[in-house]
């Protein structure tokens, strides 16, 4: 049965409801658009700042919004008023970034190579810890987070790995994930969520670091409204997050040859089935972030 989806997806025969109203509004980070918008369940942009490759943003509790883009990270009003900003060098990358429970920012930097965290003033920087990620600027890691317990939660992309580190920035935890992946989320139950970029697939490691969950490049199933099925090719995939009710929210970017061709964001339970998804390609190039409003993304 597959097999005969996956052939009817590829003539392009099968219908996508792109106009399908989301479960909420959400953020996303635009990468090769170039911006970060906010998004009304009816599709429709209500807010968007303009962010040069950006792939991490979030919607802060007072209601701004805080996104890394290249060469820095910003946090934004609703008027477009800069609040918040940290400015890196010239020549580096930045492309993660989190709101810490004391007020500073973390902030990962690929030229220097390390995880800083960021006073409100937006140049003391109170902690600066090194990342053990090799290969060319570009290609060392991008998301990262600060865990409730101090540690710190980033993909090595040159690499494959999954890396924890302790507050010294010693690596305490690792795993193997498959192409180059590109964020990680460390869930409730102690597991962590893999994007796995052009590996085309998502993963779920366990705290020994046995996959426990994994979605492949051609599993997740869409049912259109006439009731016929289809496979959805996973593309590159960038961010992703577990959300209340056991699905997961999963960013497709589509650079690397597929802008224009595919949903961007998808909805994917844990049987592999598409319960939403956007293909919205009028306002929106390669999506590489994503941050639901009123789920909270805590650290943990």
């Amino acid at each position: 049965m597959r097999q005969l989806t996956l052939a009817v997806w590829l003539s392009g025969a099968v219908a996508v409801a792109a106009a399908q109203p989301a479960p909420w509004p959400y953020l996303v980070a635009d990468y090769s658009g170039g911006k970060v918008a906010l998004v009304e369940p009816d599709g429709k942009i209500a807010w968007e700042e303009r962010a040069p490759s950006t792939c991490d943003v979030w919607l802060l509790p007072g209601g701004n919004i805080l996104f890394a883009w290249l060469r820095g990270a910003k946090e934004v009003t609703r008027d477009h008023t800069v609040v918040w900003q940290y400015q890196a060098a010239a020549n580096e990358e930045v492309y993660g970034c989190q709101r810490l429970p004391n007020g500073d920012t973390l902030v990962g930097e690929l030229g220097a190579c390390r995880a800083i965290e960021v006073a409100p003033d937006g140049r003391t920087i109170h902690k600066e810890v090194r990342l053990p990620a090799t290969g060319d600027q570009h290609v060392r890691f991008r998301n990262l987070r600060k865990l409730a317990n101090g540690h710190y939660l980033f993909v090595a992309l040159n690499e494959a790995m999954v890396k924890e580190l302790d507050g010294d920035g010693q690596v305490v935890w690792s795993a193997k994930a498959l192409g180059n992946p590109f964020c990680a989320v460390r869930l409730a139950n102690g597991n962590t969520l893999v994007g796995c970029g052009d590996g085309h697939a998502i993963q779920e490691f366990d705290a020994e670091g046995k996959v426990v969950w994994q979605v492949g490049e051609f599993e997740p199933v869409w049912v259109d409204e006439q009731g016929r099925e289809s496979v959805v090719p996973l593309r590159f995939v960038a961010g992703v997050e577990r959300l209340p009710d056991g699905n997961t929210l999963v960013c497709n970017w589509l650079g690397h040859g597929y802008v224009g061709h595919g949903p961007h964001l998808l909805l994917i339970t844990p049987d592999k089935q598409v319960v939403w998804r956007n293909d919205d390609h009028a306002q929106f190039t390669a999506v590489s972030g994503v941050c639901v409003a009123g789920v909270e993304r805590a650290a943990r």
